[in-house]
């Protein structure tokens, strides 16, 4: 799967292309800034990015259908206002407010410990790296200010001191 983060204007993610019986030891982009949009997205790296195109306007929303359910993915998208909303296959946006932060993922319970204790999006991904068997390699950050992708080389876990 993969892990996705929120918070304070920036998405981050892994970069790890795995599946349920090996890990491939490839490397996928998995956030994007689509019409001032950030989305970040897991599962199906495939239906992941067909996801994308259709969020571009490039698709119809008949193509999701015939996406094996197999190849299932959850999409988060964030608007600049804040408001953070969720997408799979279906198309149906699950609605989520303007919550401070948020993640999606095989890794989001290690990454909502992180956020929680104050983390960064990215520091957050990094925490979920660390214990998730399915995340992992370069850390991907995009902030609503920055013209495309930084990645940044996975490096040992940052000690993460709880804000007070």
């Amino acid at each position: 799967m993969t892990t996705v983060t929120y918070r304070s204007g920036v998405i981050a993610s892994d970069s790890l292309v795995s599946n349920e019986e090996y890990l491939m030891k490839t490397f996928s982009r998995k956030i994007f800034k689509v019409d001032g949009v950030l989305i970040g997205v897991c599962g199906g790296s495939y239906s992941g990015l067909v996801f994308v195109d259709w969020f571009r306007g490039l698709l119809l929303d008949d193509c999701m259908w015939d996406l094996d359910v197999g190849d299932d993915f959850e999409a988060l998208v964030v608007h600049p206002d804040g408001e953070i909303l969720t997408y799979n296959r279906y198309l149906i946006p699950d609605e989520h407010g303007k919550p401070k932060f948020f993640a999606v993922g095989s890794g989001s319970k290690c990454a909502y410990i992180a956020l929680e204790m104050g983390a960064s999006a990215e520091r957050a991904v990094k925490l979920a790296c660390k214990y998730d068997l399915y995340s992992g390699g370069d850390i991907q950050v995009l902030g609503f200010n920055d013209k495309d992708l930084v990645a940044k080389k996975s490096k040992a876990l940052i000690s993460i001191k709880r804000k007070r």
